[in-house]
């Protein structure tokens, strides 16, 4: 039984069970030899060797070899589980693919993550991991846009991930980490698992990069592979994700009024435009982001982005184009519904979105209807923070957390986590949500 080509896997194997391979004469299982060495194994090993000279060239079909300071990881890219996150990851990884560089609100087509440390390290007997990717060398950069989460039960954080880092649900956004040699369930369902880590080798680096600490160990080059049909198949390029460019408004400045942007068409309602600003054009800004509604002329107004504005001032503006309709660009004339456990609180916006009507139904009782104001809100891509006001009661103030995961344009599904005042806020239950507008 030759070893065509497989000899050093084939050898790992050997070692594996116990098997000293120095003892094999030449590169053939000697029938006799083997018998009088290993008695009762043969059947087991000549099993073990054929399922191997059977297996493709790479257990991987789609590899990323990711160089390190401390030597190469190379990760199969779970691109069946998470399309969107690794088609992401892919095109930053290689350059060309359009991103804002948070220090200056510039678009740029740089690679990322090469050059990048690993920022942030954990190694303790619940979590191990090194994290990296973004953009500053800090915990506080990104994209500029965000990716849907894409979670599995197939694949969990049973040790030596690639996963996305994020800053709550749906919101990677570039950085990624490594995991060690531990399992961290609290991670499934929370972190984007977008590769595994499989070879020992390259587990062993994984493990020289979280020992190395914050800022240890850097990226040097990363390479893309694909070894079977699926993996060329997979066209990282006709993934749905979200596209930023630049604009070039005309700027409009009023002494103690609000800053007014005459932006080019086209805009639409899925466009998310970003402001940056510098007195000196090095020291750059974010200064905040607003959407277009529906029915807006190409001028936007952006109110409360410079509260006091300087002597002078240089402005970029970046827009983010999502493929499908942000969730929550504005409150107006939608109805947040949020299920607990025992009640459902329907949230119907006015007009307006300044407030509205909230039918609280117990579960098995009878509906209640109330008005409400709204307090604040903090509106992204696929996620909303909300603070209502409900007039009376005690709790008076609650804030919602909202996520929305799938749904069409103007009909949402998700998760949704609350609090509420008592003079501090105070966690309280958490459970589904629904948006309709």
């Amino acid at each position: 039984m030759p070893l065509p080509g497989r000899r050093s896997e084939i050898l790992s194997i050997l070692n594996g069970i116990g098997v000293n391979p120095a003892l094999l004469p030449s590169s053939r299982l000697a029938s006799g030899a083997f018998d009088r060495l290993f008695p009762g194994v043969k059947t087991l090993v000549i099993g073990i060797i054929g399922a191997a000279l059977a297996a493709p060239a790479s257990l991987a079909a789609l590899l990323a070899h990711v160089d390190t300071t401390e030597g190469r990881v190379t990760t199969e890219l779970q691109f069946d589980s998470a399309p969107k996150n690794v088609a992401d990851f892919i095109r930053l990884s290689q350059g060309g693919r359009k991103r804002i560089d948070p220090a200056t609100g510039a678009v740029t087509t740089e690679r990322l993550y090469v050059g990048e440390t690993f920022f942030r390290t954990a190694d303790n007997s619940f979590t191990k991991f090194a994290q990296t990717g973004s953009g500053t060398g800090t915990n506080s950069g990104n994209t500029g846009y965000v990716i849907r989460d894409e979670f599995t039960p197939a694949v969990r954080h049973t040790g030596y991930t690639l996963s996305m880092a994020n800053s709550g649900p749906n919101s990677n956004a570039g950085q990624i980490f490594f995991t060690g040699n531990i399992s961290i369930p609290s991670y499934d369902d929370v972190h984007t698992i977008i590769g595994l880590v499989i070879d020992p080798a390259s587990r062993a680096v994984v493990d020289a990069l979280i020992a190395a600490g914050d800022d240890g160990s850097s990226i040097t080059g990363v390479t893309i592979q694909r070894t079977d049909a699926a993996a060329q198949a997979f066209d990282e390029s006709a993934e749905q994700l979200p596209e930023v460019r630049s604009l070039r408004p005309e700027l409009d400045v009023t002494p103690g009024g609000p800053l007014h942007f005459n932006l080019p068409s086209p805009i639409t309602a899925t466009d998310q435009l970003k402001v940056y600003s510098s007195t000196n054009l090095t020291d750059w800004s974010y200064r905040g982001f607003l959407y277009l509604a529906p029915d807006s002329s190409p001028e936007a107004v952006i109110s409360n982005i410079e509260a006091t504005s300087p002597s002078r001032g240089f402005y970029r503006v970046p827009v983010v184009r999502y493929p499908d309709d942000p969730v929550f660009s504005d409150s107006a004339g939608a109805q947040y519904e949020v299920v607990f456990a025992d009640e459902t609180r329907l949230y119907a916006f006015d007009a307006g979105g300044t407030g509205g009507t909230v039918t609280i139904t117990p579960q098995g009782g009878s509906a209640t209807q109330m008005p409400f104001t709204l307090f604040e809100a903090n509106h992204s891509p696929y996620q909303v923070r909300l603070i209502v006001d409900h007039g009376t009661g005690t709790p008076r103030y609650f804030r919602y957390t909202l996520h929305g995961d799938s749904g069409a344009p103007d009909s949402y599904q998700g998760r949704m986590s609350s609090e509420e005042w008592f003079g501090f806020w105070q966690a309280g239950n958490s459970g589904s949500c629904s948006v309709t507008r």
